[in-house]
């Protein structure tokens, strides 16, 4: 019953999401002109459902190889597998461990890739009185990893495994932060984290741009303190994507349901909201992109076909465009003078 009512409201949403454009709008023209720049539109092939960067994409990102899980198939036993074998692991270039990108299972854990054996971390973690009154729950981990440039000393990389679990004890989700030296993996520092971080979305010069469960937040790569977090009252705020201006001044974050956000970098307090613009209910959207200048912003409606133009400056819809397919976003190339409009898929059409 519980989950029909959930569909029920999800589908009631999704139909007011599409009514919120009932007015006549532009198809989307051959070309559109940004400044002195006109931009052919090219629609690329097929739609996506994963985010362009990778949350594991960190600033150490290039020291590290990604391995599928099913080329680790002789190395896994079935419990393993079961967790993992769909995975991709992270280890350096020739190195000897890695840690999946992402997961959830009853243990965190650092690959072996000789022996096999993990490494196990949960066992760092407080107890979560999962045990208390004989109780036999098995916690549920779920975690993201983010690759970090290593000590300045040897360079190795580190992951930064953000793990989330549920705290019976408190009857609250918290988080950790795990960080792991990718030569030295049976040393591991593990520290609480005041916000429940999701994944990483973002970066800029030390620090981490993070999705939490209703907004966002900046984290010090430094000392791992908490620069800035949004501020907002909508505490069902459910934020899929977030990314810097080209400025660095301001976040765009896009909401399933609440459409597009521009929030104070330093304040975290919303700047402006334009509800129907940038919904994308449960489709995969590239959140708001820019043009090369930094002038306009992009943004995609999936469920309704609308591509947002507005002006960074003054925060005003420059245009609203009918597109041909659902879109994802849009990827303007400088040096071609193409924008690309990248299609996405509607679980619910």
């Amino acid at each position: 019953m519980r989950n029909f009512i959930a569909q029920f409201v999800l589908i009631m949403l999704l139909l007011i999401s599409r009514a919120a454009f009932a007015e006549e709008i532009t198809p989307l023209p051959p070309s559109i002109t940004v400044g002195d720049v006109t931009y052919r539109i090219e629609k690329l092939p097929g739609s996506f459902d994963r985010p362009l960067r990778e949350p594991w994409h960190g600033p150490g990102s290039k020291l590290v190889e990604a391995i599928p899980g099913a080329r680790l198939a002789k190395l896994l036993d079935d419990d393993l597998k079961y967790w993992f074998g769909h995975n991709l692991f992270l280890a350096p270039k020739g190195g000897r461990y890695a840690v999946a990108s992402s997961g959830h299972a009853s243990f965190v854990a650092c690959l072996d890739l000789e022996s096999g054996k993990m490494i196990r971390y949960d066992e760092h973690f407080p107890p979560t009185g999962e045990t208390r009154g004989g109780n036999n729950y098995q916690t549920r981990y779920e975690w993201t990893t983010t690759i970090m440039p290593g000590d300045k000393e040897d360079g190795t990389p580190q992951a930064w495994m953000f793990v989330r679990r549920w705290n019976r004890e408190k009857r609250e989700r918290e988080s950790h932060l795990v960080v792991v030296p990718l030569d030295r993996p049976d040393q591991p520092q593990v520290m609480a984290l005041d916000r429940v971080i999701i994944e990483v979305v973002d970066r800029a010069d030390r620090e981490l741009l993070c999705r939490t469960n209703n907004g966002w937040l900046r984290l010090s790569t430094d000392d791992r303190t908490i620069l800035a977090q949004s501020e907002t009252e909508d505490r069902n705020l459910r934020v899929g994507h977030a990314t810097y201006s080209p400025d660095g001044s301001e976040i765009y974050a896009v909401s399933s349901f609440s459409g597009l956000i521009v929030y104070d970098v330093k304040t975290g307090k919303e700047k402006a909201r334009f509800g129907r613009d940038g919904r994308y209910v449960n489709a995969a959207s590239l959140g708001a992109t820019f043009d090369p200048t930094g002038r306009v912003a992009a943004v995609a409606t999936p469920y309704a076909s609308v591509l947002t133009l507005i002006d960074t400056k003054t925060h005003e819809i420059i245009a609203r465009y009918k597109t041909p397919v659902p879109p994802g976003g849009l990827l303007f190339n400088a040096e071609k003078k193409i924008a690309y409009l990248q299609g996405t898929a509607l679980p619910y059409e």
